[in-house]
């Protein structure tokens, strides 16, 4: 899994206590931040748990292009691993 699309306000459980939860047991996990009560947040520490806010309502592009930048970030910082990254095309060039 490469990230999590978070909602802020769920039954139960807020995001920023999921969020918590999420940085403690997978801090690289990158968090999504989805939300239609962004007022609520500027004073809230899951801004700074969360890799990305996207407001509900945005076009759904918005919401594709933070996974897109996240996750090739990501991607470019991560040492490459032996084999990583060879798919059966390359394998048979």
């Amino acid at each position: 899994m490469d990230a999590v699309v978070l909602d802020y306000q769920m039954p139960g459980m807020d995001g920023e206590a999921v969020a918590g939860i999420i940085r403690n047991e997978q801090p690289d996990l990158l968090i999504v931040l989805l939300t239609g009560v962004p007022r609520d947040l500027l004073e809230s520490r899951l801004v700074s748990l969360v890799d990305a806010v996207v407001i509900k309502g945005e076009p759904a592009e918005v919401l594709l292009t933070a996974l897109d930048r996240l996750t090739r970030t990501k991607r470019a910082k991560k040492p490459a691993r032996a084999g990583e990254g060879n798919s059966l095309r390359d394998m048979r060039a």
